[in-house]
């Protein structure tokens, strides 16, 4: 997980409508979400400002998607006012969520609709967080790469609570996951041992790229690619 970046002021016109409007108001009324209510915030301009955001990339685990599967951070079947807010939309693979599904475990007491809270129905996520202090983390919301400490075989780990919860509720520790970020180590590792002659020269042009990677926004995985440099790669040269 890395840091994401959304603006909250940039609302897709979607969201904002009047049929979605009217959608959400018959949801408050009933007290439930209607399931017919998928397509509006499933709407194409959502999932490309999402897409964006994301760089279709998943918001747990990091890596790229093809389809965007939106997700709800509080879940829609519990929050339902919230199911068209835009800080508690993001995009995620389908194994991440599957495995968070209507999970969504909190310390104090959950949060019921509030009427004074409908003008500012997009950016209540923070308001809650602090008065229910759940425990999964929203990487718009917290810094998860302070919180995550990455092993050379590609598993995950944290001391932090809300992070080590949120590792084990989405299986980020799945074979799979574990395999990519070890195929990653790998690959970074392989390319300094597979050189012949390796000089400083050399070793300096391979630390410029690998450098470069953690500023392509595109690149899964940035997470581990920053971990790694910053807590790996100068003993790995040293032992070169």
């Amino acid at each position: 997980m890395i840091k994401i970046h959304k603006d909250l002021n940039k609302i897709p016109k979607s969201l904002q409508d009047k049929k979605t409007n009217e959608a959400l108001d018959k949801m408050i009324q009933n007290k439930k979400y209607n399931n017919k209510s998928d397509k509006y915030y499933r709407a194409e301009d959502v999932k490309e400002e999402l897409a964006k955001i994301y760089f279709s990339k998943c918001a747990y685990c990091e890596t790229r998607i093809e389809a965007t599967e939106i997700d709800h951070f509080r879940p829609k079947s519990i929050y339902y006012w919230l199911a068209f807010s835009w800080d508690n939309l993001l995009i995620s693979c389908r194994t991440c969520n599957s495995k968070k599904w209507d999970q969504f475990k909190i310390k104090n007491q959950r949060e019921v609709y509030d009427p004074n809270d409908r003008a500012n129905i997009h950016s209540l996520g923070l308001k809650y967080n602090l008065s229910e202090d759940q425990f999964l983390i929203n990487p718009e919301q917290v810094d998860p790469e302070a919180l995550i400490e990455y092993e050379l075989n590609g598993s995950i780990q944290s001391n932090d609570e809300k992070m080590n919860s949120t590792i084990k509720e989405l299986k980020l520790n799945r074979g799979f996951l574990i395999q990519n970020r070890k195929s990653l180590i790998d690959e970074i590792e392989k390319k300094f041992q597979g050189h012949k002659n390796l000089t400083l020269e050399i070793i300096q042009e391979y630390i410029d790229d690998l450098l470069k990677s953690i500023n392509d926004k595109d690149n899964p995985y940035l997470g581990l690619r920053k971990y790694y440099i910053k807590n790996y790669l100068i003993k790995f040269l040293k032992n070169l």
